[in-house]
């Protein structure tokens, strides 16, 4: 998964598949763009850097991914 900051908006994107814009919805909470079922957290760690962000789909499944950057 990759993050991206655009003239000033926020895009998802998953290796081999189209990036997408992202809305806020709270400070830690994202959803696609004109996408009500698709969300992103953000969990911040007790130092608060983002290490872990959970991806909300549909189907109720949920995925974590961890950054390696």
């Amino acid at each position: 998964i990759t993050f991206t900051f655009e003239n000033g908006k926020l895009y998802y994107q998953r290796t081999g598949k189209p990036k997408f814009e992202l809305e806020a919805m709270s400070n830690t909470m994202m959803k696609g763009k004109d996408n009500t079922y698709f969300k992103i957290e953000f969990i911040p760690s007790a130092d608060g850097k983002i290490n872990e962000v959970k991806a909300y789909y549909q189907d109720n499944r949920i995925e974590s991914s961890f950054r390696t950057e």
